[in-house]
């Protein structure tokens, strides 16, 4: 199996003739105000005439690219796709797609998840790719790699080493408008990995530290802030630092937004009000950040075979069990089915399994096994187990998988097994349900028919409750 990546950027204009182009595509098709077209090639110029982006962009593909291939040669196919410019994001999947790729991970070059930035690039990927029928998995955010919290740490470190003692250090990324904030996680992230960094580097909590916003747009409406430029003017105007230290956080490449917003803009209004500041540098291809963010592009990889009935042959009845016994192993109990009544359940009753079968890079990794009545339009679930740990493997194999066939197949109904509350989380309704047991001696059932007697008043409470 050949999983393609597709590396997702926000794009910028290739030379100055294409600024408005790219501009136009921005605000969805209407041109921009020729004032407005002034202010951004102006920026642009000051920068020299084009943001270094796009040669950024493609070193860091290139980078992903070899990192994936020293991880599993031939087993990963790169393609770039960009918001904003081309290629654009259906370009990378319809290239992807030509190679004939099984399935596709997608990433986009911006650490912190958030639904109106890198859910608009997954939403685009997948809807390019669901025509052509290849399913896209995503590496949703990777704000907490270690190895970009440790090239953070130390790119502060070292700046402030040529900062006066009493230096400010505020982590910036992109506004976003206050609306698109509500319920969205990308704060929360910013702020996950601004503590990580702060930590690593030693530095006092927010008395040496703080979170700050920067370049957001040239709406009427609300965004996200602070603004760094207001954090420059309050710092001076209090008297609480000397100087300050940027660390564009939510920026992983050299463009407008750094060169310009942070690097002329508020260094300037620092200078204005007498505040010695710096910026740290964004990490581009730095080669142990691509090298981790490869390895959890590659772990993101699982792709599902879905076998039903006669399909399910002896070896992938010998792999079930094996991922069987692997669970009891891991809670440290022991499992009651041998591998004797999977082979009979399977010979005596083939049309009614389903089983889940994950892959990764070429090797099966995990299995789950439903029960499905047809005629009474019911299933249950389930056994399953793994042999690695990938984050999320166990929702996906154990319920997303199994759902998205019931629908596709006419299921009404899904049992996902007994135990708690736990299970309403994962969209489960409580109800009762029954299981037949065959106790041999006398005495022990009856023992067992008193406690369910006592008990079924204590579910029925439950229930209600």
């Amino acid at each position: 199996m050949t999983t393609g990546v597709l590396v997702m950027a926000y794009g910028t204009p290739g030379s100055p003739e294409r600024v408005e182009e790219y501009y136009t595509h921005i605000r969805r098709g209407r041109p921009p105000t020729p004032e407005q077209l002034t202010d951004l090639t102006t920026r642009y110029d000051a920068i020299g005439g084009t943001s270094p982006m796009a040669e950024r962009t493609r070193a860091q593909v290139d980078a992903l690219a070899s990192a994936l291939d020293a991880i599993e040669p031939d087993g990963f196919v790169t393609a770039l796709g960009q918001k904003h410019a081309s290629p654009f994001i259906e370009d990378g999947v319809a290239t992807l797609v030509g190679v004939g790729v099984d399935r596709i991970v997608g990433v986009v070059l911006a650490p912190h998840f958030s639904a109106g930035s890198v859910g608009q690039y997954l939403d685009r990927a997948r809807a390019a790719a669901v025509e052509a029928g290849v399913e896209v998995t995503a590496v949703e955010n990777w704000h907490l790699l270690d190895e970009l919290i440790a090239f953070q740490a130390s790119s502060v470190r070292n700046a402030l080493s040529t900062l006066p003692e009493r230096t400010k250090v505020v982590f910036t990324a992109h506004s976003l408008p206050e609306r698109l904030l509500a319920d969205d996680p990308y704060a929360d992230q910013l702020r996950q990995s601004a503590e990580a960094t702060a930590r690593a580097a030693g530095l006092a909590h927010w008395a040496g530290w703080g979170l700050g916003w920067q370049s957001a747009g040239r709406t009427p409406e609300r965004w996200r802030g602070p603004d760094i430029v207001e954090i420059v003017r309050d710092l001076a105007d209090t008297g609480r630092a000397d100087g300050i230290l940027v660390v564009p956080q939510g920026f992983t490449s050299d463009h407008l937004e750094v060169l310009y917003d942070l690097d002329i803009d508020a260094a300037a209004v620092a200078a204005e009000v007498g505040l010695a500041f710096a910026r740290t540098p964004v990490l581009n291809d730095d080669p142990s950040v691509m090298a981790a963010l490869a390895r959890r592009v590659a772990d993101a990889g699982v792709g599902f075979e879905v076998l039903e009935g006669d399909a399910i042959d002896d070896a992938s009845w010998d792999f079930f069990h094996r991922c069987y016994r692997l669970t009891y192993a891991a809670h440290r109990s022991t499992p009651y089915l041998t591998r004797e009544f999977f082979a009979q359940a399977g010979r005596s009753l083939a049309s009614h399994w389903v089983m889940f079968v994950a892959w990764q890079r070429g090797e099966r990794i995990a299995a789950s096994l439903i029960a499905v009545d047809r005629a009474r339009r019911a299933a249950w679930g389930r056994y399953w187990g793994a042999t690695r740990f990938v984050p999320c493997l166990h929702f996906e194999a154990c319920y997303h998988q199994p759902l998205a066939w019931c629908l596709a197949h006419g299921i009404e109904r899904f049992e996902g097994g007994a135990q708690g509350e736990h299970k309403m989380a994962r969209g489960l309704l409580p109800v009762r349900t029954h299981s037949a047991h065959w106790l041999r001696d006398a005495r022990f059932a009856g023992a067992v028919a008193d406690y369910l007697a006592r008990e079924g008043a204590g579910i029925a409470a439950y229930l209600d409750e």
